[in-house]
């Protein structure tokens, strides 16, 4: 088993397609999502994000509406799919041993948010009747809200519309697409550091160096283009333990994680804390990447738009950016 929804990006943008504007919201969206998800139940980082690549594989090439009823099915439907996914499959797509994935998912089993189906792992009715989700679900949408305003304020037109349009969508389908977004992240990471830590942890540096350029529209302007990389200096670092923090990660894994990555280069000292410089920003492993993300984005955008106008009665779409 892959990752769910993992398709190329073969879809052309249109230029000039603020890249690196856009990869800094995908960036914070994600993020904030996993971190909601981590508030409502007693899962470490890790076991939320095996939790989500389950959720992800049970809602994968699901129609955003059930084509009988007209009802949305979103993030909290995931078990009203009868879908699963076996515990091996999951240790090969996310690059973990097996020991490691019955580890977790035990723990998942004894939280009640899933249950063994045979062979294989299902979402529980539990989870889907837990008033909480619907509570983060809203969180989301006001997250999404926020990055589009801002991204509108700096005149990108396709945020203006979804967001002209974001309260017409229920919830859970918001945050189905976030969830896509962040497995798209996660098969990133797994592909460029063999894991999900590392990628976790570099993506949650690189964030908070350039927090204060993505609030800020004359700066994220200034720094909106593939070639417009915000030069070291304006960089703000952060130390260790505030990205062991951000992520949810112990510091001694994050310490351990980051020797690697100083060596290699990928990080580097600044004051009292990290950066990712500039210059392995620059590298085409990263550029392509992020333009890739920029292009998945625009597509949710306007998977958006086309879904608030959606007849229920109509044919259901099956979602291209949707983990699911």
């Amino acid at each position: 088993m892959a990752l769910p929804d993992m398709a190329p990006d073969k879809a052309v943008a249109p230029d000039p397609l603020p890249v690196r504007m856009l990869v800094r919201h995908i960036t914070e969206l994600t993020l904030a999502r996993r971190h909601r998800w981590r508030s409502i139940y007693p899962l470490d980082r890790f076991a939320g994000v095996v939790f989500s690549v389950i959720v992800g594989e049970c809602l994968h090439r699901q129609p955003f509406r059930d084509p009988d009823t007209g009802m949305w099915i979103g993030t909290q439907d995931a078990q009203v799919t009868h879908r699963g996914v076996s515990a091996t499959a999951i240790a090969r797509s996310m690059g973990i041993p097996a020991t490691t994935a019955r580890r977790v998912l035990a723990q998942l089993t004894d939280w009640g948010l899933i249950a063994r189906q045979g062979e294989r792992i299902a979402i529980t009715n539990a989870f889907a009747a837990d008033a909480r989700i619907a509570a983060i679900c809203r969180e989301g949408v006001h997250d999404m809200a926020r990055a589009l305003a801002t991204l509108a304020t700096s005149d990108y037109r396709p945020a203006a519309e979804a967001l002209a349009v974001l309260q017409r969508v229920p919830p859970g389908i918001v945050d189905r697409l976030l969830l896509g977004l962040e497995i798209r992240i996660m098969e990133t990471f797994i592909a460029m550091y063999g894991d999900i830590t590392s990628g976790m942890i570099v993506s949650a540096i690189v964030a908070a160096n350039v927090q204060h350029i993505t609030q800020d529209p004359a700066l994220a302007l200034r720094y909106a283009g593939e070639d417009q990389l915000p030069p070291d200096e304006q960089r703000r670092p952060i130390t260790l333990r505030a990205a062991a923090r951000s992520i949810d990660l112990p510091y001694e894994t994050v310490r351990r994680r980051a020797a690697a990555l100083f060596a290699d280069g990928t990080l580097s000292a600044s004051g009292d804390g990290v950066i990712v410089p500039s210059a392995i920003l620059a590298q085409a492993r990263f550029s392509d990447t992020n333009r890739a993300f920029a292009i998945r984005f625009v597509r949710m955008l306007g998977e958006l738009v086309a879904l608030s106008a959606t007849d229920p009665h109509a044919s259901a779409p099956v979602p291209e950016t949707d983990a699911g």
